[in-house]
């Protein structure tokens, strides 16, 4: 039986670089960059395409990973608000689809983005792997 006055054991933080998701970056330039990437999402993926087709030499690998991920994450956007207007003739099915997919769209851009410039990796609910 264990002893009341023992407290239980802690885990100790991560190392300093380091969150829970992994590591951070540290550069405050790529950290921007990222959080750029990811708010350029909202031109779905033609946004981050643009920028990381134009500076992906130059860019850390921290930033080319955002890139990567708001673009898999665009091109599902882009296949949501063509399904939805597909199907907008339907009890107007369609328009509240695309509504629903602009608030989540939204809700995850300024999240990554806000991890991105805290210089952690970022997550979209799904994504095409079409760019690697």
């Amino acid at each position: 039986m264990s002893d009341p006055n023992v407290p239980p054991p802690q885990t100790p933080p991560p190392p300093v670089g380091y969150s829970s998701a992994g590591p951070i970056e540290t550069d405050p330039n790529a950290r921007q960059m990222g959080m750029i990437v990811h708010l350029l999402e909202f031109f779905a993926f033609l946004g981050p395409l643009i920028f990381w087709a134009i500076t992906k030499e130059k860019n850390p690998p921290f930033v080319n990973r955002q890139a990567i991920m708001a673009m898999n994450w665009g091109l599902v956007v882009l296949a949501g608000y063509v399904i939805g207007v597909l199907t907008s003739w339907i009890f107007c099915i369609g328009v509240l689809l695309n509504v629903a997919l602009f608030i989540t769209n939204l809700v995850f851009v300024i999240i990554n983005a806000m991890k991105a410039n805290r210089g952690e990796e970022g997550s979209y609910p799904f994504g095409i792997p079409a760019f690697k």
